[in-house]
Formats: structure tokens, sequence, C-alpha cells
């Protein structure tokens, strides 16, 4: 899937442009992009490096299990999971361990 990111000063608002209208976005402006974007920019950052099949935009996407918003972590591992990566495999498992020991907690709260 080819689609390009267009990216605005501050990276306040990204939106995701038509395919073939521009090339696909380079791993660094995606990662200087994902680091100051708020969670809904990310997350749709995320699904455009899921959608890559540049080898250096993924690590983006494992940089993105461990961010602080719950909503971008759970699109970057559906984009992992779904993009059948078999260097997911093994973090994904951890996220699944580091939450099933968090849920007891929350259930006792």
């Amino acid at each position: 899937v080819k689609a390009a990111l267009e990216i605005f000063p501050g990276a306040e608002i990204v939106r995701i442009k038509e395919p073939d209208l521009a090339p696909e976005p380079a791993p660094d402006e995606l990662e200087e992009a994902l680091s100051g974007a708020p969670p809904e920019s990310q997350r749709l950052i995320v699904d455009l490096v899921g959608r890559m099949e540049d080898r250096r935009a993924r690590k983006l996407l494992f940089g993105a299990l461990e961010g602080t918003d719950p909503s971008v972590r759970a699109a970057a591992a559906e984009a992992l999971g779904e993009g059948g990566f078999l260097e997911a495999v093994r973090p994904l498992l951890d996220l699944k361990a580091q939450l099933d020991s968090i849920r007891p907690e929350l259930k006792a709260a």
C-alpha cells in the first residue's frame, strides 16, 4: 500500500494523502513526527508505518509499543500483528505478559 504523510510544522496536524500523490515519507521524518504529535496523529502515523514495507520504519512500531498513550501502543501492536513480522512475536508476548500482570492490580483497585 502506497500512501504519503503530510506533516505540518510542530506535527500538530498530520494528514494521510491519497496514494501516488507524493512519495512515502522517510522513516526519519516519521520518527520526528511521531515524537512530537498528539495521540490522534500518532495513531495515524503508526497505521501508515504498519503499511510500509520499509524495514527501518518497522522500528518505529517497536518504539510505539513503549509509548505513553495506550491507544498508540494498541495501534502499534495491531500493526505489528497484522504485518506478520516474526521479530514482533517476542515484544508482543512481553507486552501481553506485562498487561496480564497489571490486570489483577486493576481488579483489586
